[in-house]
């Protein structure tokens, strides 16, 4: 079942982020995500809203945003449980226990909000450049560096061959993660398509079917890698 609101997922468009070489925004989007993590919680901030424009002006609407961060609050949340339980642990001798417990550290909210900022930054990745595109720029990048690497006056650099043999396996796994979303939406969608209650059952089953349906589909691309040679490395 197909939906506009699937994490990852492209989208057609053609606002200037379309336009940018794939390339570009590969180069750019790791080192970006690595800076983010060095970043204070007021930087984080102003790229979150930053980022919340750029991608509305790029074409995205607020419920499509909300969509592609998703997975982060939700993995925020999970955080916020664990740390709670473990608080709650450690303060057992106090009863009732201090409404302190309930307020997140700021360590907590740093980490969550910049969580959130690279979601922003891969989700505008993903949402407006093509698998093809992905996996041209992830050929042209290793050729390139094995070209440099051939040319270093090193007899190891002889031996390097020029074919690309890291971009197939790392195309398909970069591919293969809006798919789990479209899966996990299409599940969730049934499953309350069938009149299913939500809570711990809901996730038990949901995430049992998605697992099973996961580990299909990479045995299917490991079928697919070996059919190509590149099961050696």
């Amino acid at each position: 079942m197909k939906s506009k609101n699937i994490v990852f997922r492209y989208k057609k468009g053609k606002t200037f982020i379309y336009r940018v070489p794939a390339l570009v925004k590969l180069v750019l989007l790791f080192p970006l995500a690595i800076l983010i993590m060095y970043m204070d919680i007021t930087s984080i901030l102003i790229g979150i809203g930053c980022m919340g424009i750029i991608t509305r002006i790029c074409g995205f609407s607020f419920l499509e945003q909300m969509s592609n961060i998703k997975p982060a609050l939700f993995y925020g949340v999970f955080l916020y449980g664990l740390g709670l339980i473990g608080k709650f642990i450690a303060f057992i001798p106090l009863i009732p226990p201090p409404p302190s417990l309930f307020i997140p550290n700021d360590e907590y909210i740093l980490l969550v909000c910049r969580l959130l900022l690279v979601m922003q930054l891969s989700a505008l990745f993903f949402r407006t450049t093509t698998s093809i595109e992905i996996k041209d720029a992830l050929f042209m990048v290793e050729i390139t560096s094995r070209s440099l690497l051939r040319k270093m006056p090193l007899a190891l650099g002889k031996n390097i061959s020029l074919r690309a043999r890291l971009a197939p396996a790392l195309a398909l796994l970069l591919s293969f993660i809006p798919e789990i979303f479209e899966l996990w939406n299409a599940l969730d969608t049934s499953y309350t398509a069938r009149c299913g209650r939500g809570g711990l059952k809901k996730i038990k089953i949901v995430l049992f079917a998605l697992l099973t349906l996961c580990f299909h589909s990479a045995a299917e691309r490991a079928k697919a890698l070996e059919a190509r040679g590149l099961e050696s490395g």
